[in-house]
């Protein structure tokens, strides 16, 4: 994936799937004009403002897609993810799963524990608030992992963004599931014939 011209997006939305392909990006692909772009873009969407001025030599790029990446994978894994600042620390909790006829999810809980009042916003942790801040706007239970077993015990693990009531990560995955349940049926009932 290349750096998108125009950021992240506007919505919450777009936002988190911004971050689910930015996770997975090759940061040391980028060339001097996209990794300023992606700097540039993290600052916009931790502050809330575009980002003025050069971009500094320590950028931290690396260290947001890493924290990021984190919560991600903990979060669509269902396990809780903790973000330390010297100042604060954050706990993130998942969100609790949709109860069957409910209309909105839970959220994804965040904890602080101030130590020091004050200090400036470091951005790969203001980034992970960011992005929690977002994913609660667009219904945390959401953010899912595939459990469709590949192997023994293997699962595809790639993690999405669900629409409804979407549970594996693309329609192949979820017609291969529905083939592994089918079988097991098909056999009891061709032994019984």
């Amino acid at each position: 994936m290349a750096i998108a011209p125009r950021g992240p997006g506007r919505t919450p939305e777009a936002r988190v799937e911004w971050a689910l392909k930015f996770r997975l990006l090759d940061l040391t692909k980028l060339s001097e004009r996209a990794r300023h772009r992606a700097w540039a873009m993290l600052v916009a969407w931790e502050r809330g403002r575009p980002a003025e001025g050069p971009r500094p030599a320590q950028d931290k790029v690396l260290e947001a897609q890493q924290a990021l990446r984190e919560v991600i994978e903990a979060l669509a894994n269902g396990l809780p993810d903790v973000v330390y600042m010297p100042e604060t620390t954050w706990s993130i909790w998942p969100a609790r799963r949709r109860r069957p006829g409910a209309r909105r999810g839970g959220r994804v809980t965040v904890t602080t524990d101030h130590t020091r009042p004050g200090g400036l916003p470091v951005t790969p942790e203001a980034v992970v608030l960011a992005f929690v801040n977002d994913l609660n706007a667009v219904e945390a239970d959401r953010l899912k992992a595939c459990p469709l077993k590949t192997g023994e015990e293997t699962t595809c693990g790639a993690i999405f963004l669900a629409a409804r009531r979407q549970i594996y990560c693309t329609a192949r995955h979820a017609q291969a599931a529905a083939w592994l349940r089918y079988q097991p049926k098909r056999k009891t009932k061709e032994a019984l014939s």
